[in-house]
């Protein structure tokens, strides 16, 4: 045991000169791309080599497909000899081979190629490297490390509203009829609010028409408010509205009354006053200005009603010298209700409507080819339907489903008729799954009095309450309008389409059920 110390001394010293090996790894940069479309190119790195390098042959893969795809490969200077899997694809091998033997000795950091990858989808992908070869420049195989990376791709960016727009006018004699257009800028889609400051109804179009009536000159002041997810701006102008003195204004209108008794138009007729400074009438549709009717003409036809619902014509009158007559003269009537349950027929007119079916539809009925015949087929140009986050071509043979709506663009100076028949099958109400965001849905009120009415907006969601931050009317062939809980009450027309921004997820659910 004398000698003990002399042994550990020994040891120690063979430990010092044995040289330590140090783990080789192979990585690649992390990366982000910074909105989906748009690419960036991560390279690969074999940290240490103590016997140069060879050749390799790496695997490149991404864990989540959907994220990302690889289109390029991109080889180091030293490889003489290249190859590489079928691009573009969510995984990829790159072969090089250093025929000149260039890479020799002990390196650090030696460049293995780099791969160009383009965003498909915003999330986060983890990348998995394997080694399938990696020789040094005796061939001999390297023991090394692959070491997994992680790329992200970024959403697009959603620009905040600047508010702005311009007027065909900005004064004149009352009644003054101003069209408004808007010019705001940012990251549609927007959602409008205007005030137009003379005590009538807010509208929520994008370029509303309106009429300042006064007996007094005046001036209005008109605040636009645009929103979108990122936002909300506002902006005024003035509106200078002038009046001729008279003596006194025309008397109004008499004898006011509905001629028809259909679906979807009622038609009133009136006696004209005999006062001599007589002009028009100005004609309110449900307390939203529809039209001026110039004198002789005594008749107006309010159009694409639904079935069964209840309208009220306001009139007043106003005269050569734009004098007004402040009294009102209402007349209230119905349309007539669905009377066949086992078809209606829904009219989409020229330009863009949005679409939907209230009640599930019968067998051999439920696709685009079948709701709309060969020759309304023709008529249509496009149609759209929204997946969640991106927009998509509806095919011929695509089912059309309760709760769910479309975008179709119909020729200019044409309509299309589609049918809906209902399916005779027993059926529970139809429920749909929304997710965070923009949700584009069609009402699916219940079926009463031979037809389908307008759904209060809170009755219409009650089952996603809570969970939706605001709901948008696009103003095409129907009401444009933007509502938040809370707010005055609108009704979901049924067969048309709206737009809900939900916070969370959430079941949608309807109230039609089948056979009827």
């Amino acid at each position: 045991m004398k000698y003990s110390w002399l042994l550990y001394s020994i040891l120690f010293l063979i430990l010092l000169v044995i040289p330590v090996t140090a783990t080789s790894t192979v990585s690649i940069e992390p990366g982000e791309i910074a909105s989906v479309g748009e690419n960036t190119t991560l390279g690969l790195v074999l940290n240490q080599t103590a016997n140069g390098l060879s050749g390799c042959n790496i695997s490149i893969a991404l864990d989540n497909p959907a994220i990302a795809t690889i289109t390029v490969v991109n080889f180091p200077a030293w490889a003489s000899i290249q190859d590489n899997s079928t691009l573009p694809a969510q995984s990829v091998w790159m072969n090089g081979v250093d025929l000149q033997e260039t890479l020799t000795g002990n390196l650090t950091n030696v460049d293995l190629g780099a791969v160009t990858l383009v965003g498909i989808l915003e999330g986060t992908t983890g990348i998995t490297l394997t080694i399938n070869a990696l020789d040094d420049i005796n061939g001999t195989a390297i023991p090394a490390t692959a070491l997994p990376g992680t790329l992200i791709v970024h959403g697009p960016v959603v620009i905040a509203p600047t508010a702005n727009f311009t007027v065909n006018t900005s004064s004149g004699t009352s009644p003054l009829t101003v069209q408004f257009a808007d010019s705001s800028t940012g990251t549609e889609p927007f959602s409008y609010e205007w005030n137009f400051g003379d005590g009538s109804p807010n509208v929520t179009t994008a370029d509303p028409v309106h009429t300042f009536i006064t007996d007094t000159q005046a001036t209005y002041t008109i605040t636009m408010t645009v929103n979108n997810s990122a936002g909300s701006s506002s902006t005024v102008q003035a509106i200078t509205v002038n009046t001729t003195e008279t003596t006194n204004p025309p008397d109004s209108i008499t004898n006011l009354h509905n001629t028809t008794y259909q679906q979807t138009l009622i038609t009133w007729n009136w006696t004209d006053p005999s006062s001599d400074t007589f002009d028009q009438v100005f004609i309110y549709l449900d307390g939203v200005f529809q039209a001026n009717v110039t004198k002789g003409s005594g008749t107006f036809t309010a159009v694409n009603l639904s079935p069964g619902t209840m309208h009220t014509l306001g009139t007043r009158t106003a005269g050569t010298t734009g004098l007004i007559n402040e009294t009102w003269v209402n007349h209230t009537a119905a349309t007539a209700p669905q009377k066949d349950p086992s078809s209606f027929t829904v009219t989409l007119e020229s330009g863009w409507n949005v679409f939907s079916t209230p009640i599930l539809l019968a067998p051999g009925h439920s696709q685009f080819s079948q709701i709309f015949s060969a020759g309304d087929q023709e008529k249509i140009i496009q149609a759209l339907g929204w997946d969640g986050s991106l927009w998509y071509a509806a095919q011929a043979t695509d089912e059309v489903t309760p709760l769910y709506a479309f975008y179709i663009n119909v020729k200019e100076g044409e309509v299309a008729n589609a049918t809906i028949v209902p399916s005779t099958s027993i059926s529970s109400p139809p429920a749909r799954a929304l997710v965070t965001g923009w949700n584009l849905i069609g009402p699916a009120p219940a079926y009463e009095d031979g037809g389908f009415s307008p759904k209060p907006i809170e009755d219409s969601l009650i089952t996603i309450e809570g969970d939706y931050r605001i709901v948008v009317s696009p103003g095409l062939h129907q009401p444009g309008w933007s509502y938040v809980q809370g707010g005055a009450s609108r009704d979901l027309l049924p067969y048309k389409g709206y737009w809900v921004f939900m916070d969370h997820p959430d079941t949608l659910a309807g109230f039609s059920t089948t056979p009827l």
